[in-house]
């Protein structure tokens, strides 16, 4: 079953579809761990998408692609996770 990002709840389970709006590689942590992140709008709102270590995926999220992503939603605010 989909999820609209709007109706998404911290710490569910779920997937969702949507469009690629961005994509965005770097490199963090001491071992140079690859950080791919991916901005996914569905009409409801966006949602970031974070992979680790997935160089290989950047290939092929295209900005303008439709995707299904799933996962465990987690609410970040001002760059932090609010989770404890």
């Amino acid at each position: 079953m989909l999820t609209k990002i709007a109706d998404l709840e911290p710490g569910e389970r779920t997937t969702v579809a949507g469009v690629i709006m961005s994509v965005n590689e770097r490199q963090g942590g001491r071992r140079g761990m690859t950080i791919l992140t991916a901005l996914i709008g569905d009409g409801s709102g966006f949602l970031q998408v974070t992979w680790f270590n997935q160089k290989y995926l950047k290939k092929q999220l295209k900005t303008g692609k439709r995707v299904f992503v799933s996962g465990k939603a987690a609410m970040r605010m001002a760059g932090r996770d609010s989770s404890p």
